[in-house]
Formats: structure tokens, C-alpha cells, sequence
């Protein structure tokens, strides 16, 4: 079985975060990085450890006990998905041990691992009497072979890249991928995470990126699952919870931040999405 510890997806946090664990955590650490950010990549022994600069789609799978430390690099909001996990059985171990542990790695299909990731915490935090064991353990299978298979992949094609060889149509599809429009929209999505109190909207995006309005909407509802306009907000009541819990700004001031019109537009649309208003949410979380 696979046990899980702390998990998130899109967690946002402020330019000043930084996580610094020389003697690591008693339990193994997953990070998606969408945001730029300096990374310790450990080696087996004393002396074997290096910083590396990664940027959005770059992930590390840190073993329990490994020294571990990243922290955003450009004065932004950092941007990231993580999980906390164990294994139990020597089939999870062998499936952990074909990962480039404790080194960074670059991913070509993000948006899967999110998916996962995802489905996994929501999986922790329903409370129907279905197997949930079961689930969970088929879950963190698929996030194993998954983060394999990108791993593998990036080998792969670094090797065929080195060897001057002729791609596979496949792999072809890969790059164009990583060089089409999933990358600027990607860049575009971590901006949005990243700096909420900027007053986004449909056609300044569009503009951005030199495509029509319509195109765009459908690009990026077609690579994210969600409107330009719905992610716009979800990345600010993101931002807002995190204020909430972790400042002690007014309420007035986390709107401000957070790229809300008025202190009444944040109230609303907090609790149209969240189901409590900024108040209660604070409260609820044991800071007032």
C-alpha cells in the first residue's frame, strides 16, 4: 500500500517561502514545480549535493531522509504541486527506485501528473464509505508510472538528441508540444498563479499571445479543463486563502492583493466559490 501524507495542487505561496530540510523528512516528497524556482539536487554521499535552476514542468522526487531545499528564484509567488507519501510493499519500493530520486527532472505532460495528484487528495478528503484503500493504492500506482514514463522519456530523448538520430513521429509530437502552445499558455497560467492582483482578462491575454479571443478561450479551456475567466478566479481565491491563514492583513487589504474590484466583489465571489465568506474562513482556520 501506498500511505499519504500532505498534498496539494496549484499551492501558492509567498515570494518569501522557502523550504530547507538538511536532514530531510521521514517521509518521501513529491514537487511539480510551476513556478521558477533553485533546487537541491543530493547526491549518495557528503559532498554530492548541487543547486540547479528549474522552471515550470521540472519535478524532484525526494527519498525520506534526503537532505531537501527549493525556494522560488525570481521574487514572484511561488507556484507547486506536493505530496508527503510512504510505501509499504517491495513492488512500490522497486517502482520509486526506477525514478531519478533526489535529482530534478523535466516533465512533458504536467497537467497528467497534476491530474493525479489531484485525484489522489480529493480521494483523502471524501468522506463516503466507498473502498478508499483501494483506491488510493491504484492512484499512487498511476503517479509512479507516470512519473517514470516522463523520466524515461526525457532519457530517451536526450539520448536520440545526442546521437543526431531521425525522431519518431511520436517524439516529434513531444517537442512540438513543449515548443507549440502548450508552453506559452502554460507560462501564461503560472503568470496568472503567480501575480493575481493583475487586472487579467480574456483579451489581454489573447493579445499576448497574437490570438484572436475565441481561439484563445478554446486553446486554453482545451489544455487546462477551465475557462481563462474561472482560472483567473480560482488563482485568486487561491492567493486569498493562503493570506488569510498566513497574514494578518484585513480582510479589505487581502482583496486589494488578490485583484478584487471592491471589499464587497471579494466577499462574494469568496464565498460563492469557497462556501464561507473571508471572515468565517479565517475564523474557521483558528486565526481569529
Amino acid at each position: 500500500m501506498i500511505f499519504f501524507r500532505a498534498i496539494d495542487t496549484d499551492n501558492w505561496q509567498l515570494p518569501s517561502f522557502r523550504i530547507d530540510r538538511p536532514k530531510g523528512h521521514p517521509k518521501d516528497l513529491f514537487v511539480l514545480f510551476k513556478s521558477p524556482a533553485r533546487v537541491l539536487n543530493s547526491g549518495a554521499g557528503p559532498g554530492e549535493e548541487k543547486e540547479s535552476d528549474v522552471g515550470p514542468g521540472w519535478a524532484i522526487v525526494y527519498e525520506k531522509f534526503m537532505p531537501q531545499r527549493y525556494y522560488p528564484t525570481d521574487g514572484g509567488y511561488f507556484l507547486h504541486d506536493y505530496m508527503h507519501f510512504e510505501t509499504e510493499t517491495e513492488e512500490e519500493r522497486e517502482a520509486l527506485a526506477a525514478l531519478p530520486l533526489n535529482k530534478a527532472f523535466r516533465v512533458t505532460f504536467p497537467e497528467k501528473i497534476t491530474a493525479t495528484v489531484e485525484a489522489i487528495r480529493n480521494e483523502l478528503l471524501d468522506t463516503s464509505p466507498d473502498p478508499k484503500r483501494e483506491i488510493l493504492n491504484s492512484y499512487g500506482s498511476i503517479l509512479l508510472q507516470r512519473l517514470k514514463n516522463e523520466a524515461e522519456r526525457e532519457a530517451y530523448l536526450l539520448r536520440r538528441k545526442e546521437g543526431g538520430r531521425e525522431l519518431e513521429e511520436e517524439e516529434r509530437e513531444i517537442l512540438r508540444r513543449r515548443s507549440g502552445w502548450f508552453k506559452p499558455l502554460q507560462t501564461l497560467r503560472n503568470e496568472v498563479y503567480r501575480k493575481p492582483e493583475e487586472g487579467w482578462n480574456v483579451d489581454g491575454a489573447s493579445k499576448r499571445l497574437c490570438l484572436s479571443r475565441s481561439h484563445f478561450e478554446h486553446l486554453y479551456k482545451e489544455t487546462f479543463g477551465i475557462s481563462f475567466t474561472r482560472d483567473v478566479t480560482e488563482a485568486r481565491l487561491t492567493a486569498a486563502r493562503t493570506m488569510l491563514c498566513d497574514t494578518q492583513l484585513t480582510v479589505a487589504e487581502i482583496g486589494e492583493r488578490c485583484g478584487m474590484a471592491t471589499q464587497q466583489h471579494f466577499g462574494r465571489m469568496f464565498r460563492k466559490y469557497v462556501g464561507v465568506t473571508p471572515t468565517e474562513f479565517r475564523r474557521k482556520n483558528g486565526l481569529e
